[in-house]
C-alpha cells in the first residue's frame, strides 16, 4: 500500500475515531442510504444505555470514547446522539427563477431529539463548533448526502447537484480534500454533482484557503460562498478564489418588501455575481412577490418555502419523481 493510500484509507478514522464498518442493505432505499453512512460513524462502546427524562439523553459509559476525549463537554451529547442515529438530513430544493425547474438540492442537518423533538441547526451548531464536535457532524453529513445522491442516481431521479455545508473548522482541516475524494470514490459520485457551501469566515486566510479551494475545483467539486454579505464580504477574495456560486442570505430576501437597503444589497449581489460569471441563489424565498423581484433582476436561482420546506429523504424522493429534474440549468465554471 502506498503512503497516499494509507493516508486516505484512514481519513474516516481520523475524523471520527471509528473504523469503517460493512455496509448493510434493507428493503427501504432511504434506510439503506442512511445505514451505509451510519455504519461508518463513531463506534461508541457503552456498557449500559438509558434515556432519562431530563434535558439530555444519558449514556453510562465504560469510559470516554476516543471521540469524546477530543471534544468539550458541550459536544458529548451531540456525539452520543450521532452514535444513536438521532441525526438526519433533510433536503430542500433549488429552482430556476424563470422556468421553476428543479436544478439542485441542499442537504440540511436535523436532530431528532428524544425529549424535545426536531431540533434545527441554530439550536446545536454553536455547541458543536465550540466543542469540536462539528467535525464529526460535518463528516457524517457529507458521507450521508453523497450516499443519498448515489441512491437517487441509481433510481434515475437525482437532482443535477447536491449542496452540502462546510463549517470553518472542517474547511481548515489539511486533509479535507483527501476526505472529500475518498467519499466520492466510495459512493461513485461524480465530483461535479457535489457543491460545498463555505461560510465567509473560513476564507479570511487566503494563504490557507486558496490552495484548498483550487484542489477541490481541480477535482471538479463546485464551491459556493454561503450567506454572502452577512460576514466578512470582500470583493478581493472573489477574484482570488475559484468559486462557482454566491448564496444571498435569507435575511436580505425576507426584508425586501419593507427595507430599501436589503433590496439594494440583494440586487447588488445578483449583479456582482452575474458580472463575474457566477451562479447566484437567493435563500429564504417565501412569496411570489419576492420571486418576481428576483426574476426581474435576473437572479438565476432560488430556494425557500415558496417551493417547499426541507423534507426527509423519503418525502423528497416523491418531489424528485414528480419534477424529474433537468440535466441542465447549472452554469459550468
Amino acid at each position: 500500500m502506498t503512503s497516499t493510500s494509507r493516508i486516505t484509507s484512514s481519513l474516516w478514522q481520523r475524523w471520527t475515531g471509528a473504523s469503517p464498518a460493512p455496509k448493510r442493505s434493507t428493503s427501504s432505499p432511504r434506510r439503506a442510504a442512511l445505514d451505509r453512512s451510519q455504519a461508518a460513524d463513531t463506534d461508541f462502546q457503552a456498557s449500559t444505555l438509558r434515556l432519562g427524562l431530563d434535558e439530555e439523553p444519558r449514556m453510562e459509559l465504560a469510559g470516554p470514547t476516543s471521540d469524546e476525549r477530543h471534544v468539550g463537554d458541550e459536544g458529548r451529547p451531540l456525539l452520543r446522539a450521532l452514535s444513536m442515529g438521532q441525526f438526519e438530513l433533510y433536503y430542500q430544493a433549488q429552482f430556476d427563477c424563470v422556468s421553476r425547474q428543479l436544478i439542485g438540492v441542499e442537504a440540511l442537518l436535523r436532530w431528532q431529539h428524544p425529549v424535545h423533538g426536531l431540533r434545527l441547526p441554530g439550536e446545536f451548531i454553536g455547541a458543536a463548533e465550540r466543542s469540536g464536535a462539528i467535525l464529526q457532524l460535518d463528516a457524517w453529513a457529507l458521507r450521508t448526502a453523497c450516499h443519498q445522491m448515489r441512491q437517487w442516481l441509481d433510481l434515475d431521479i437525482a437532482p443535477p447537484l447536491m449542496a452540502v455545508n462546510v463549517s470553518a473548522a472542517q474547511f481548515a482541516r489539511p486533509d479535507l480534500v483527501d476526505f472529500v475524494a475518498e467519499v466520492l470514490r466510495e459512493t461513485g459520485l461524480a465530483a461535479d454533482r457535489l457543491e460545498l457551501e463555505i461560510v465567509e469566515r473560513a476564507l479570511l486566510d487566503p494563504v490557507r484557503a486558496a490552495p484548498t479551494m483550487r484542489r477541490l475545483r481541480a477535482m471538479g467539486v463546485r464551491l459556493a460562498i454561503d450567506d454572502f454579505g452577512t460576514g466578512y464580504s470582500s470583493l478581493g477574495y472573489l477574484s482570488r478564489y475559484p468559486v462557482n456560486r454566491l448564496k444571498i442570505d435569507r435575511c436580505f430576501v425576507a426584508r425586501m418588501g419593507r427595507d430599501r437597503t436589503s433590496v439594494a444589497i440583494t440586487d447588488a449581489v445578483v449583479a456582482l455575481g452575474l458580472s463575474l460569471g457566477l451562479d447566484v441563489v437567493a435563500e429564504g424565498v417565501e412569496t411570489e412577490d419576492q420571486l418576481e423581484h428576483l426574476r426581474l433582476h435576473l437572479c438565476p436561482a432560488a430556494q425557500g418555502w415558496l417551493f417547499g420546506q426541507p423534507q426527509p429523504a423519503a418525502n423528497f424522493a416523491q418531489l424528485l419523481r414528480r419534477e424529474r429534474p433537468g440535466r441542465g440549468g447549472i452554469k459550468q465554471a
